[in-house]
C-alpha cells in the first residue's frame, strides 16, 4: 500500500512541477516586455521562408502526395505506379479550372455582346462539349487509378481527393503566414469543384 500511495505522489508531484514549468516557460506570452502582465505580448514567431508562388506551389503538392499516399495506405508497388497517376490528375484538373475560368469569361462576352440565338447556341454547346472532353480525359486516368486499389483504398481515395482542396487550401495559408504575408491567395487551390 505504501509502494502505491508513494508512486501515485511521485506521480502527482512529477505533474505539478511539468505544469509549473510549462506555465513559467509561457509567461512571457502572457507579460509585457517591461514586466507589466496588463498588456500581453507575443514571442516572435519563425523567421519568413521568403518562398516564390512555385516553390510554395512545390511545398503543397509535396505534401498533397504524401498525405496521398499516408490516407490510402498504399503499398510500395501502389506507390509507384498510382502517383504519377494522381499527379496526373491533380495536374489536369488545375488546368482544367484555370482554362474554365478563361472560357467563362469568353462566354460572358459572347452573352454581352447580344448576338443572335444561333451564336449563343453555339458558344453554349462549344462550352459544355469542352467541359465533356476533359471529364471523359479525367475518368480515364482515374479509371486506372482505380484499378490499382483495393475496395477500401478506392473509398478512401474519393474521400482523400474531396478534402484535398481544403488541405491545400490550409498548408498554402500556413506557409503563407510562415512566410510573412498574411495575404490568403486561392491560386494553388484551382482545382476546386
Amino acid at each position: 500500500m505504501r509502494a502505491k500511495t508513494f508512486l501515485l505522489f511521485a506521480v502527482v508531484a512529477a505533474a505539478s512541477l511539468l505544469a509549473g514549468a510549462a506555465f513559467q516557460s509561457m509567461m512571457p506570452l502572457f507579460t509585457h516586455a517591461n514586466g507589466d502582465s496588463a498588456a500581453p505580448t507575443r514571442r516572435p514567431g519563425p523567421p519568413p521562408l521568403n518562398l516564390s508562388e512555385d516553390e510554395l506551389r512545390e511545398a503543397v503538392e509535396a505534401y498533397r502526395l504524401y498525405m496521398f499516399s499516408r490516407d490510402l495506405d498504399l503499398t510500395p508497388e501502389q506507390l509507384g505506379a498510382a502517383l504519377p497517376l494522381w499527379g496526373k490528375l491533380i495536374e489536369m484538373r488545375s488546368e482544367f479550372w484555370s482554362d474554365r475560368r478563361m472560357r467563362i469569361e469568353e462566354l460572358r462576352e459572347t452573352v454581352d455582346s447580344a448576338p443572335d440565338s444561333d451564336a449563343l447556341a453555339e458558344a453554349a454547346q462549344t462550352f459544355r462539349r469542352a467541359d465533356e472532353n476533359f471529364w471523359e480525359s479525367f475518368r480515364s486516368y482515374e479509371g486506372q487509378l482505380m484499378d490499382l486499389l483495393t475496395p477500401r483504398q478506392q473509398a478512401l481515395y474519393i474521400l482523400a481527393d474531396a478534402e484535398h482542396p481544403r488541405r491545400a487550401a490550409r498548408i498554402y495559408r500556413a506557409l503563407r503566414n510562415v512566410d510573412g504575408s498574411n495575404e490568403t491567395r486561392d491560386t494553388i487551390v484551382s482545382d476546386r469543384r
